[in-house]
């Protein structure tokens, strides 16, 4: 299906206004504003890929608001007759073309905060290849937790390691692939020389 990023702009901005705000306060009893930032659109033959940035007010909300956010849009996305594969949908993050035209994703968090994530980032529908470097400081490989499921794959040999909430650190063995689930908390543990990811949105 193709639709422009303005009419889906549309779609979505009424669809929060109607139904998604007035449950948000129904089922958490909160006020949450939640607003459409931007929508890029990668353009192929049979279909539109969407790049959905999504506001709310305030930025800081609980991990339960955050994922019925996502579980509603994507609902209503699906009634549009945008499956899965077509869009994705991110919360209180921003993209920016940062060096050598590489599309950048930041939280908004960071981003006020004039703060970069501790990776550069290549993007391609559902698909990121991110960078991590040999200078970057340990104390910025922070414990923290994703708002969608993904599948990382190491791309080449490496010593870096993955570790879980309450796990033991596991090496990073290139071309494997480690599934990490949404709200799970998480960290990258620095080794020599760059790592390169890739990260498979789900």
């Amino acid at each position: 299906m193709k639709m422009s990023g303005e009419e889906l702009n549309k779609h979505l901005t009424n669809y929060f206004k109607r139904r998604l705000i007035p449950s948000i306060k129904k089922e958490f009893g909160v006020d949450i504003d939640v607003s459409i930032y931007d929508i890029t659109t990668e353009i192929f033959v049979e279909s539109n890929y969407y790049h959905i940035f999504v506001d709310t007010e305030p930025v800081r909300i609980d991990f339960k608001i955050t994922k019925f956010i996502r579980h509603h849009t994507d609902e209503f996305l699906a009634y549009l007759g945008l499956g899965w594969g077509q869009c994705n949908v991110n919360i209180n993050k921003r993209m920016f073309v940062g060096h050598e035209n590489e599309k950048i994703i930041k939280h908004r968090s960071n981003v006020s905060e004039k703060e970069e994530l501790p990776f550069n980032e290549k993007i391609s529908g559902n698909v990121r290849e991110r960078t991590f470097s040999e200078n970057t400081d340990e104390m910025d490989l922070k414990w923290h937790w994703d708002e969608q499921d993904r599948i990382v794959t190491p791309l080449h040999k490496t010593d870096w390691m993955l570790q879980f909430d309450n796990e033991l650190p596991v090496n990073l063995i290139e071309g494997k692939e480690y599934f990490i689930p949404v709200g799970v908390y998480h960290r990258v543990i620095k080794g020599t020389g760059d790592l390169q990811l890739k990260v498979k949105l789900l």
